[in-house]
């Protein structure tokens, strides 16, 4: 096994120290000025989008560059690349008076009042009619789209690693538009009816975006239409998932 290390978006990460725990792995910072890479070198870049300042040696494998990882992050660079490659995804304007249209025309719209806001930080939405300027001011706005079914699910180099459906709290009043465990959801993972077309489509958004791995947020709707809403670098929604990815990692150092 090659020497392997987790660069973690920050050293704080549990999900990155439960992942380096699983694999026998250092943590590595990307301002880590000890570090002298060794051909062989594999490291995981756990969600950062700096750049390490050892990043011009030679020799070492980086699984998800940080500019691809910084892509990734930004909802609209994300959104932009998807439209781009034809990846069923949310339709977005970053104008007002756009927004105001598709209101007026009795759509729901989501202002994202963030644009790397991640778990539904930074999201709202929005309905009614209204004029442009009574739309909040925001980087981004997406059309929304009825929820059906929501999932998780996580590649790693075209192979899947996990996947999950998001299901009600018991005892939580649930927002049936932004999923997130703190607006009422959770993962199911021992029965999570994950269509053949929401796999696709998040293989297919992993591949477009560049990334060599990650978690993608996946939405179905009545008709069984899937799109993609977001891709996390860091998956942590918890110990089965953070232990998926140790058995892919190991999976993947073995073959590598």
């Amino acid at each position: 096994m090659p020497r392997t290390y987790v660069m973690p978006y920050s050293m704080g990460s549990l999900s990155a120290r439960r992942l380096a725990a699983g694999l026998g792995a250092r943590l590595l910072s990307h301002g880590d000025t000890t570090y002298r890479p060794e051909r062989g070198d594999v490291i995981i870049n756990w969600g950062c989008s700096k750049v390490p300042v050892w990043y011009f040696n030679e020799g070492f494998e980086l699984l998800n560059n940080h500019d691809v990882v910084n892509r990734a992050i930004n909802k609209l660079d994300t959104l932009t690349i998807l439209a781009r490659e034809c990846v069923p995804a949310p339709v977005f304007t970053t104008d007002r008076a756009g927004a105001a249209v598709w209101l007026n025309n009795g759509h729901k719209v989501v202002a994202r009042l963030t644009n790397d806001g991640s778990n539904g930080r930074g999201a709202r939405v929005l309905s009614g009619p209204c004029s442009p300027n009574q739309v909040p001011e925001a980087p981004l706005y997406t059309k929304h789209i009825p929820i059906h079914r929501e999932f998780r699910v996580d590649y790693l180099g075209g192979i899947l690693v996990w996947e999950a459906r998001k299901v009600r709290r018991a005892g939580r009043q649930c927002d049936p538009d932004i999923r997130t465990y703190d607006n009422g959801w959770l993962y199911n993972v021992s029965d999570p009816q994950v269509p053949y077309r929401a796999r696709e489509v998040a293989n297919q958004t992993i591949t477009a975006l560049g990334l060599d791995f990650g978690a993608v947020d996946i939405i179905e709707t009545s008709v069984g239409e899937c799109y993609a809403l977001e891709v996390n670098t860091a998956p942590g929604a918890g110990p089965a998932e953070t232990r998926a990815w140790v058995r892919a990692f190991q999976q993947y150092l073995e073959r590598n």
